[in-house]
């Protein structure tokens, strides 16, 4: 009953993004377009590394304050650094996925 209820949205699903989107899959924006590739990838390592320290940092405070609490912001940090991971991750790819399709369109124009 449960498969029935998941297939059903996820036909759903498929049907509402091809009417929204149609069949093209979607883009991910550039907003550096001159950007290379190995710069994008410095920055987003810099922007991982920054919101690794802002979350060890917020974690040490609250474990300077509330000493009792140190396994459990432990436990939480390591989840909401899986996440950053994940999400820088999944947005270099894409953005490097877009940047090398533009960089071969643009070599065969010419």
């Amino acid at each position: 009953m449960m498969r029935d209820v998941i297939e059903r949205f996820a036909y759903r699903y498929d049907l509402w993004r091809k009417e929204r989107y149609g069949d093209t899959p979607r883009e991910v924006k550039i907003y550096r377009k001159g950007e290379s590739i190995p710069r994008m990838a410095i920055r987003h390592i810099y922007t991982w590394l920054i919101g690794m320290g802002i979350a060890t940092g917020i974690g040490r405070i609250i474990v300077i304050y509330f000493p009792r609490m140190a396994f459990g912001v432990f436990i939480a940090v390591l989840v909401l650094l899986a996440l950053w991971t994940f999400a820088a991750i999944t947005v270099v790819i894409g953005e490097w996925r877009t940047k090398k399709r533009l960089s071969a369109d643009a070599s065969n124009i010419t």
